[in-house]
Protein backbone atom coordinates (compact mmCIF):
# COMPACT_ATOMS: atom_id res chain seq x y z
CA UNK A 1 0.00 0.00 0.00
CA UNK A 2 3.26 2.48 0.69
CA UNK A 3 4.14 1.73 -2.40
CA UNK A 4 0.66 2.14 -4.31
CA UNK A 5 0.55 5.82 -2.32
CA UNK A 6 4.63 6.75 -3.47
CA UNK A 7 2.97 6.10 -7.35
CA UNK A 8 -0.26 7.86 -6.81
CA UNK A 9 1.31 10.74 -5.46
CA UNK A 10 3.61 11.67 -8.35
CA UNK A 11 0.37 11.14 -10.72
CA UNK A 12 -1.07 14.27 -11.75
CA UNK A 13 -4.71 15.06 -11.01
CA UNK A 14 -5.88 14.22 -14.95
CA UNK A 15 -4.38 10.48 -15.13
CA UNK A 16 -5.60 9.88 -11.35
CA UNK A 17 -9.17 10.76 -12.72
CA UNK A 18 -9.04 8.84 -15.71
CA UNK A 19 -8.11 5.83 -13.70
CA UNK A 20 -10.97 6.42 -11.08
CA UNK A 21 -13.56 6.18 -13.74
CA UNK A 22 -12.17 3.23 -15.03
CA UNK A 23 -11.73 1.73 -11.76
CA UNK A 24 -15.44 2.60 -10.90
CA UNK A 25 -16.27 1.35 -14.04
CA UNK A 26 -14.71 -1.83 -13.53
CA UNK A 27 -16.40 -2.37 -10.39
CA UNK A 28 -20.06 -1.71 -11.41
CA UNK A 29 -19.61 -4.15 -13.88
CA UNK A 30 -18.55 -6.61 -11.41
CA UNK A 31 -21.46 -5.95 -9.16
CA UNK A 32 -24.10 -5.86 -11.97
CA UNK A 33 -23.18 -9.02 -13.95
CA UNK A 34 -27.36 -10.33 -14.80
CA UNK A 35 -28.00 -8.07 -17.78
CA UNK A 36 -29.02 -10.44 -20.33
CA UNK A 37 -31.85 -8.08 -22.42
CA UNK A 38 -31.12 -4.84 -24.38
CA UNK A 39 -34.01 -3.62 -26.19
CA UNK A 40 -32.84 -0.69 -29.02
CA UNK A 41 -35.35 2.27 -29.79
CA UNK A 42 -33.76 2.45 -33.58
CA UNK A 43 -35.99 5.06 -34.58
CA UNK A 44 -38.63 7.48 -33.00
CA UNK A 45 -40.71 7.42 -36.29
CA UNK A 46 -43.75 5.74 -36.91
CA UNK A 47 -45.56 5.46 -39.92
CA UNK A 48 -48.95 5.21 -37.58
CA UNK A 49 -50.72 6.94 -34.10
CA UNK A 50 -52.38 3.77 -32.57
CA UNK A 51 -54.37 6.16 -30.23
CA UNK A 52 -53.05 4.00 -26.88
CA UNK A 53 -49.68 3.87 -27.62
CA UNK A 54 -47.82 4.83 -24.59
CA UNK A 55 -45.65 7.38 -26.40
CA UNK A 56 -48.44 9.41 -27.66
CA UNK A 57 -47.75 12.85 -28.61
CA UNK A 58 -44.41 12.57 -28.35
CA UNK A 59 -42.15 14.33 -31.24
CA UNK A 60 -41.48 10.61 -33.21
CA UNK A 61 -38.17 12.07 -34.78
CA UNK A 62 -34.88 10.61 -35.05
CA UNK A 63 -33.11 7.43 -36.01
CA UNK A 64 -30.45 5.90 -33.54
CA UNK A 65 -26.96 6.53 -34.69
CA UNK A 66 -24.74 3.87 -34.98
CA UNK A 67 -22.66 5.39 -32.43
CA UNK A 68 -25.13 4.63 -29.84
CA UNK A 69 -26.29 0.97 -30.76
CA UNK A 70 -22.89 0.56 -30.64
CA UNK A 71 -22.52 1.84 -27.27
CA UNK A 72 -25.52 0.05 -26.02
CA UNK A 73 -24.00 -2.97 -27.25
CA UNK A 74 -21.02 -2.42 -25.13
CA UNK A 75 -22.57 -2.15 -21.93
CA UNK A 76 -24.68 -5.09 -22.58
CA UNK A 77 -21.23 -6.70 -23.09
CA UNK A 78 -20.31 -5.18 -19.68
CA UNK A 79 -22.75 -6.18 -17.58
CA UNK A 80 -23.42 -9.91 -19.23
CA UNK A 81 -20.44 -11.55 -17.76
CA UNK A 82 -22.30 -14.10 -16.25
CA UNK A 83 -24.91 -14.63 -19.39
CA UNK A 84 -24.38 -17.50 -22.25
CA UNK A 85 -26.79 -15.42 -24.79
CA UNK A 86 -28.57 -12.53 -24.74
CA UNK A 87 -31.69 -10.45 -26.48
CA UNK A 88 -31.79 -7.64 -28.68
CA UNK A 89 -35.66 -6.33 -28.72
CA UNK A 90 -35.49 -3.85 -31.69
CA UNK A 91 -38.25 -1.31 -31.46
CA UNK A 92 -39.54 1.81 -32.05
CA UNK A 93 -41.48 3.69 -33.50
CA UNK A 94 -41.45 1.53 -36.39
CA UNK A 95 -38.09 0.03 -37.25
CA UNK A 96 -38.46 -1.01 -40.93
CA UNK A 97 -38.82 3.19 -41.58
CA UNK A 98 -35.10 2.73 -41.34
CA UNK A 99 -34.23 -0.41 -42.71
CA UNK A 100 -31.06 0.41 -43.30
CA UNK A 101 -29.89 1.42 -39.95
CA UNK A 102 -31.53 -1.49 -38.96
CA UNK A 103 -29.52 -3.71 -41.04
CA UNK A 104 -26.32 -1.78 -39.81
CA UNK A 105 -27.37 -2.60 -36.51
CA UNK A 106 -28.22 -6.06 -36.75
CA UNK A 107 -24.80 -6.74 -38.29
CA UNK A 108 -22.85 -4.66 -35.72
CA UNK A 109 -24.97 -6.48 -32.95
CA UNK A 110 -24.24 -9.90 -34.00
CA UNK A 111 -20.55 -8.67 -34.30
CA UNK A 112 -20.50 -7.58 -30.82
CA UNK A 113 -21.94 -10.85 -29.79
CA UNK A 114 -19.83 -13.03 -31.77
CA UNK A 115 -16.90 -11.45 -30.52
CA UNK A 116 -17.68 -11.92 -26.74
CA UNK A 117 -18.58 -15.38 -27.04
CA UNK A 118 -22.44 -14.61 -26.65
CA UNK A 119 -25.01 -16.50 -28.06
CA UNK A 120 -27.63 -13.56 -29.65
CA UNK A 121 -31.64 -13.97 -29.52
CA UNK A 122 -33.21 -11.39 -31.86
CA UNK A 123 -36.96 -10.22 -31.39
CA UNK A 124 -38.38 -7.45 -34.02
CA UNK A 125 -42.15 -5.57 -33.42
CA UNK A 126 -44.00 -4.39 -36.40
CA UNK A 127 -46.90 -3.02 -37.46
CA UNK A 128 -46.29 -4.96 -40.71
CA UNK A 129 -47.09 -2.68 -43.16
CA UNK A 130 -43.68 -2.03 -44.64
CA UNK A 131 -42.50 -5.86 -44.72
CA UNK A 132 -40.99 -6.63 -48.16
CA UNK A 133 -38.82 -8.96 -49.53
CA UNK A 134 -35.58 -7.41 -48.50
CA UNK A 135 -37.09 -7.25 -44.44
CA UNK A 136 -37.80 -11.04 -44.72
CA UNK A 137 -34.18 -11.05 -46.24
CA UNK A 138 -33.06 -9.86 -42.94
CA UNK A 139 -34.59 -11.98 -40.65
CA UNK A 140 -33.69 -14.95 -42.48
CA UNK A 141 -30.13 -14.09 -42.54
CA UNK A 142 -29.83 -12.64 -38.89
CA UNK A 143 -32.42 -15.67 -37.59
CA UNK A 144 -35.38 -13.88 -35.99
CA UNK A 145 -38.87 -13.70 -36.50
CA UNK A 146 -40.71 -10.80 -36.98
CA UNK A 147 -43.97 -9.97 -34.49
CA UNK A 148 -46.80 -8.05 -35.72
CA UNK A 149 -49.13 -5.69 -34.15
CA UNK A 150 -52.53 -6.44 -35.32
CA UNK A 151 -55.70 -6.31 -33.07
CA UNK A 152 -57.90 -9.16 -34.63
CA UNK A 153 -61.44 -7.73 -36.40
CA UNK A 154 -60.93 -5.12 -38.94
CA UNK A 155 -63.22 -2.72 -37.45
CA UNK A 156 -60.93 -2.87 -33.80
CA UNK A 157 -57.84 -2.48 -35.51
CA UNK A 158 -59.02 0.04 -37.58
CA UNK A 159 -60.76 2.04 -34.75
CA UNK A 160 -57.16 1.95 -33.03
CA UNK A 161 -54.73 2.13 -35.10
CA UNK A 162 -54.42 4.17 -38.26
CA UNK A 163 -52.21 6.25 -39.81
CA UNK A 164 -51.02 9.98 -39.38
CA UNK A 165 -53.19 11.07 -41.72
CA UNK A 166 -55.76 8.95 -40.32
CA UNK A 167 -56.36 6.11 -42.64
CA UNK A 168 -57.75 2.30 -41.72
CA UNK A 169 -54.69 -0.04 -41.98
CA UNK A 170 -56.32 -3.55 -41.70
CA UNK A 171 -56.90 -4.40 -45.65
CA UNK A 172 -52.99 -3.55 -46.31
CA UNK A 173 -51.99 -5.69 -43.12
CA UNK A 174 -53.85 -8.76 -44.30
CA UNK A 175 -51.66 -9.10 -47.67
CA UNK A 176 -48.38 -8.37 -45.70
CA UNK A 177 -49.75 -11.07 -42.96
CA UNK A 178 -49.94 -13.61 -46.32
CA UNK A 179 -46.03 -12.41 -47.10
CA UNK A 180 -44.69 -12.75 -43.60
CA UNK A 181 -46.47 -16.42 -43.84
CA UNK A 182 -45.00 -17.52 -46.99
CA UNK A 183 -41.34 -16.85 -45.07
CA UNK A 184 -41.89 -18.06 -41.62
CA UNK A 185 -44.41 -20.90 -40.54
CA UNK A 186 -44.67 -19.57 -37.04
CA UNK A 187 -46.63 -15.84 -37.24
CA UNK A 188 -46.81 -14.07 -33.93
CA UNK A 189 -49.60 -11.06 -33.14
CA UNK A 190 -49.26 -9.16 -30.26
CA UNK A 191 -53.28 -8.32 -29.75
CA UNK A 192 -53.88 -4.66 -27.63
CA UNK A 193 -57.26 -5.24 -26.25
CA UNK A 194 -59.22 -1.97 -25.33
CA UNK A 195 -62.20 -1.72 -22.92
CA UNK A 196 -64.14 -0.63 -26.19
CA UNK A 197 -62.79 -4.28 -28.15
CA UNK A 198 -62.83 -6.56 -25.24
CA UNK A 199 -66.04 -8.21 -26.33
CA UNK A 200 -64.73 -9.07 -29.84
CA UNK A 201 -61.63 -10.39 -28.27
CA UNK A 202 -62.21 -14.04 -29.66
CA UNK A 203 -63.88 -13.47 -32.98
CA UNK A 204 -60.37 -11.26 -33.31
CA UNK A 205 -58.22 -14.19 -32.97
CA UNK A 206 -60.42 -16.57 -34.72
CA UNK A 207 -59.83 -14.33 -37.56
CA UNK A 208 -56.16 -13.77 -37.28
CA UNK A 209 -55.81 -17.52 -37.27
CA UNK A 210 -57.77 -17.87 -40.52
CA UNK A 211 -55.08 -15.50 -41.91
CA UNK A 212 -52.01 -17.34 -41.26
CA UNK A 213 -51.45 -15.89 -37.34
CA UNK A 214 -50.81 -18.59 -35.04
CA UNK A 215 -49.21 -17.01 -31.82
CA UNK A 216 -50.68 -14.82 -29.97
CA UNK A 217 -49.65 -12.45 -27.22
CA UNK A 218 -52.75 -10.85 -25.61
CA UNK A 219 -52.29 -6.96 -23.83
CA UNK A 220 -54.93 -5.37 -22.22
CA UNK A 221 -54.81 -1.47 -22.24
CA UNK A 222 -55.06 -1.92 -18.05
CA UNK A 223 -54.40 2.08 -17.31
CA UNK A 224 -57.53 2.75 -19.45
CA UNK A 225 -60.53 3.74 -17.51
CA UNK A 226 -62.72 -0.17 -17.90
CA UNK A 227 -66.52 0.00 -17.02
CA UNK A 228 -67.71 -2.84 -14.81
CA UNK A 229 -69.58 -4.12 -18.04
CA UNK A 230 -66.10 -4.29 -19.86
CA UNK A 231 -64.03 -6.08 -16.47
CA UNK A 232 -66.81 -8.66 -16.94
CA UNK A 233 -66.53 -9.44 -20.28
CA UNK A 234 -62.78 -10.24 -19.52
CA UNK A 235 -63.34 -13.53 -18.32
CA UNK A 236 -65.75 -14.63 -21.06
CA UNK A 237 -63.78 -13.58 -24.13
CA UNK A 238 -60.71 -15.74 -22.78
CA UNK A 239 -63.04 -18.56 -22.52
CA UNK A 240 -64.01 -17.89 -25.64
CA UNK A 241 -60.27 -18.07 -26.98
CA UNK A 242 -58.81 -20.84 -24.65
CA UNK A 243 -61.78 -22.75 -25.67
CA UNK A 244 -60.53 -22.23 -29.64
CA UNK A 245 -57.15 -22.67 -28.60
CA UNK A 246 -56.98 -26.01 -27.03
CA UNK A 247 -59.75 -27.20 -29.80
CA UNK A 248 -57.70 -26.22 -32.67
CA UNK A 249 -54.82 -28.50 -31.08
CA UNK A 250 -56.55 -30.98 -30.63
CA UNK A 251 -57.17 -31.12 -34.76
CA UNK A 252 -53.09 -30.83 -34.45
CA UNK A 253 -52.80 -27.77 -35.77
CA UNK A 254 -49.80 -25.45 -34.42
CA UNK A 255 -51.05 -22.53 -32.21
CA UNK A 256 -49.65 -21.03 -29.43
CA UNK A 257 -51.15 -18.90 -26.42
CA UNK A 258 -49.13 -16.77 -24.30
CA UNK A 259 -51.79 -16.36 -21.43
CA UNK A 260 -51.30 -20.25 -21.05
CA UNK A 261 -47.79 -19.96 -21.15
CA UNK A 262 -47.63 -17.79 -18.43
CA UNK A 263 -49.97 -19.72 -16.27
CA UNK A 264 -47.46 -22.69 -16.47
CA UNK A 265 -44.81 -20.36 -15.97
CA UNK A 266 -46.03 -18.26 -12.75
CA UNK A 267 -48.55 -21.01 -11.42
CA UNK A 268 -47.89 -21.89 -7.73
CA UNK A 269 -45.09 -19.87 -7.41
CA UNK A 270 -45.48 -17.86 -3.98
CA UNK A 271 -44.12 -13.96 -3.87
CA UNK A 272 -42.36 -14.27 -7.64
CA UNK A 273 -43.52 -10.02 -7.79
CA UNK A 274 -41.41 -7.30 -9.14
CA UNK A 275 -40.08 -7.11 -12.67
CA UNK A 276 -36.82 -7.62 -14.08
CA UNK A 277 -36.67 -4.50 -15.91
CA UNK A 278 -33.96 -2.04 -14.95
CA UNK A 279 -31.95 -4.93 -13.28
CA UNK A 280 -32.07 -7.70 -16.27
CA UNK A 281 -32.68 -5.97 -18.84
CA UNK A 282 -32.85 -1.86 -20.28
CA UNK A 283 -33.91 0.06 -22.63
CA UNK A 284 -31.96 2.81 -25.00
CA UNK A 285 -33.67 5.12 -26.61
CA UNK A 286 -32.79 6.67 -30.18
CA UNK A 287 -30.30 9.34 -28.53
CA UNK A 288 -28.58 7.17 -26.26
CA UNK A 289 -30.80 7.51 -22.93
CA UNK A 290 -31.44 4.40 -21.01
CA UNK A 291 -34.48 3.36 -19.12
CA UNK A 292 -35.41 0.28 -17.44
CA UNK A 293 -37.81 -0.47 -20.46
CA UNK A 294 -39.59 1.33 -23.32
CA UNK A 295 -42.64 1.76 -21.44
CA UNK A 296 -40.62 4.71 -18.93
CA UNK A 297 -39.42 6.80 -22.09
CA UNK A 298 -41.78 8.98 -21.43
CA UNK A 299 -41.05 9.22 -17.66
CA UNK A 300 -38.19 11.93 -17.75
CA UNK A 301 -37.68 11.03 -13.92
CA UNK A 302 -36.92 7.72 -14.35
CA UNK A 303 -33.84 7.56 -16.91
CA UNK A 304 -31.32 5.61 -15.86
CA UNK A 305 -28.18 7.90 -17.50
CA UNK A 306 -26.78 7.42 -21.32
CA UNK A 307 -24.99 4.86 -22.62
CA UNK A 308 -21.96 6.99 -22.63
CA UNK A 309 -21.90 7.61 -18.52
CA UNK A 310 -23.13 4.35 -17.74
CA UNK A 311 -26.68 3.66 -15.97
CA UNK A 312 -27.57 3.79 -12.53
CA UNK A 313 -28.37 0.67 -11.57
CA UNK A 314 -30.45 2.36 -8.59
CA UNK A 315 -32.75 4.06 -10.30
CA UNK A 316 -34.29 0.41 -11.71
CA UNK A 317 -33.83 -1.70 -8.35
CA UNK A 318 -37.37 -0.61 -7.20
CA UNK A 319 -39.22 -2.55 -9.71
CA UNK A 320 -37.70 -5.53 -8.61
CA UNK A 321 -39.09 -5.40 -5.13
CA UNK A 322 -40.36 -8.41 -3.93
CA UNK A 323 -41.67 -7.13 -0.55
CA UNK A 324 -44.88 -7.64 0.59
CA UNK A 325 -45.15 -4.82 2.56
CA UNK A 326 -45.35 -2.45 -0.74
CA UNK A 327 -47.94 -4.40 -2.14
CA UNK A 328 -51.01 -3.83 0.42
CA UNK A 329 -53.25 -4.92 -2.15
CA UNK A 330 -51.99 -7.67 -3.05
CA UNK A 331 -51.16 -8.84 0.62
CA UNK A 332 -54.50 -10.95 1.04
CA UNK A 333 -55.28 -11.69 -2.97
CA UNK A 334 -56.22 -15.45 -3.33
CA UNK A 335 -54.75 -15.08 -7.31
CA UNK A 336 -51.06 -13.30 -5.70
CA UNK A 337 -49.20 -16.72 -6.60
CA UNK A 338 -50.33 -16.47 -10.07
CA UNK A 339 -49.68 -12.34 -10.75
CA UNK A 340 -46.39 -10.43 -10.64
CA UNK A 341 -48.51 -7.29 -9.33
CA UNK A 342 -48.93 -6.03 -12.54
CA UNK A 343 -46.79 -3.58 -14.92
CA UNK A 344 -45.09 -1.21 -12.83
CA UNK A 345 -44.94 1.32 -15.55
CA UNK A 346 -49.13 0.63 -16.02
CA UNK A 347 -49.31 0.59 -12.38
CA UNK A 348 -47.97 4.06 -12.03
CA UNK A 349 -50.04 5.59 -14.78
CA UNK A 350 -53.09 4.39 -13.69
CA UNK A 351 -52.96 4.16 -9.94
CA UNK A 352 -49.81 6.82 -9.38
CA UNK A 353 -48.13 3.69 -7.33
CA UNK A 354 -46.01 1.12 -8.87
CA UNK A 355 -47.12 -1.48 -6.58
CA UNK A 356 -50.50 -0.85 -7.08
CA UNK A 357 -52.24 -2.58 -10.51
CA UNK A 358 -55.91 -1.39 -11.74
CA UNK A 359 -58.56 -3.55 -11.52
CA UNK A 360 -58.47 -4.64 -15.33
CA UNK A 361 -55.21 -6.22 -14.45
CA UNK A 362 -56.75 -7.69 -11.31
CA UNK A 363 -59.53 -8.83 -13.40
CA UNK A 364 -57.25 -10.63 -15.88
CA UNK A 365 -55.29 -12.31 -13.59
CA UNK A 366 -58.58 -13.84 -11.70
CA UNK A 367 -60.10 -14.74 -14.89
CA UNK A 368 -57.33 -16.62 -15.99
CA UNK A 369 -56.88 -18.44 -13.08
CA UNK A 370 -60.69 -19.66 -12.72
CA UNK A 371 -60.71 -20.89 -15.57
CA UNK A 372 -57.86 -22.62 -15.32
CA UNK A 373 -59.13 -24.29 -12.20
CA UNK A 374 -62.88 -25.03 -13.79
CA UNK A 375 -61.62 -26.41 -17.18
CA UNK A 376 -58.43 -28.90 -16.72
CA UNK A 377 -58.86 -29.51 -20.18
CA UNK A 378 -57.39 -25.65 -20.63
CA UNK A 379 -54.02 -26.75 -18.65
CA UNK A 380 -52.43 -27.72 -21.79
CA UNK A 381 -48.25 -27.87 -21.36
CA UNK A 382 -47.01 -25.73 -24.32
CA UNK A 383 -44.67 -27.72 -26.43
CA UNK A 384 -42.50 -24.70 -27.02
CA UNK A 385 -42.76 -24.88 -30.81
Amino acid sequence: MDDLDAVLAETDEQVLAEFAARLSGEMEARRVTGLRRLELFVTERCNLRCDYCFLQGSSRQGDMPLEVADRALQLLMRHATDVEEVTIVLFGGEPLVCIDRLEAILGEAHRTCGGHGKGLSISCTTNGLLLDQRALELGQRYGFLYLLSVDGLPEVHDRHRRTASGEPTFERLVGKIHLLKAHQRWVGARLTVAPDSIGQLAAGVRLLFSLGVNQFLIGLVSEAEWQPEQIEQIKTQYYDVYDFYVTTREKGLPIRLNAVENWHTRGGKENIWGCSAGVHGITVDASGRVFPCARFLRHARYQMGTVEAGPNWEVGRWLSDRRREVRWKCLRCEYSDHCGGGCPEVNFAASGSPYYPPEAHCAEVRAVTELMAENPRFQVVENGE
